[in-house]
């Protein structure tokens, strides 16, 4: 999956023209993961997930999640807005499903112990989160190396650092020379890297292009 590169005009711009289909694809493709990874870990169900990251997409649709960059990162923003969501969903099912069972008087359970366990930030709900924002950032920053750097030097990156194939392997795989191999994981894994800390900033600042270096301002 290629992603273009959010710069001058920025993502979230480009969305609030409702027409622009081309960029609510690829805002989608971008967060829907988090978003699911977030759903996904408050326990709620597929259809909840899905009901709960069509419901915060709607916001922004409509424009009620406000951004400010200035109050922190736009993931953060998301993050908050699917807990509020799930906090809503859990509290709905705990709700019927109390008046199907015909709870007895004396059960303990109650809306606030849904709506504490939802709203906090649990290590499964951020793990899954971060998992998906940074395969997320990789596919990004790979999409960008992909356009820098030759086709045979990022085949080869590929195979011996993002597989894990020993030179041996990838040599005798790709027919290239052992100058090669290292040649291609110095020169593309710089870009890499790069590319993968411009990608982190793109995902928290869709809003802001990332600031130029002095020495990169042409």
């Amino acid at each position: 999956m290629r992603i273009v590169a959010t710069t001058r005009r920025s993502l979230l711009s480009a969305i609030k023209d409702p027409a622009n289909r081309k960029a609510w694809d690829e805002f989608y493709k971008i967060y829907s993961g988090f978003i699911r990874g977030i759903a996904k870990g408050k326990n709620l169900m597929d259809d909840e997930v899905e009901d709960v990251t069509s419901i915060v997409f709607t916001q922004i649709f409509k424009g009620k999640l406000k951004y400010d960059p200035g109050k922190g990162r736009f993931r953060s923003l998301l993050a908050t807005a699917v807990r509020r969501r799930a906090t809503d969903t859990l509290r709905k099912r705990y709700l019927y499903e109390k008046r199907m069972v015909h709870h007895a008087s004396n059960d303990t359970r109650s809306t606030g112990t849904v709506t504490r366990i939802a709203d906090e930030h649990t290590p499964h709900d951020v793990g899954l989160a971060k998992r998906e924002s940074d395969e997320m950032a990789m596919r990004m920053a790979w999409s960008d190396v992909q356009q820098k750097r030759s086709p045979l030097q990022c085949q080869i990156f590929s195979e011996h650092v993002l597989h894990h194939n020993t030179v041996t392997e990838v040599m005798k795989k790709l027919g290239v020379t052992v100058h090669q191999v290292y040649s291609a994981k110095s020169r593309v894994g710089k870009v890499y890297r790069e590319a993968l800390k411009a990608a982190a900033y793109r995902l928290d600042h869709p809003d802001l292009p990332k600031p130029e270096k002095p020495n990169e301002r042409k």
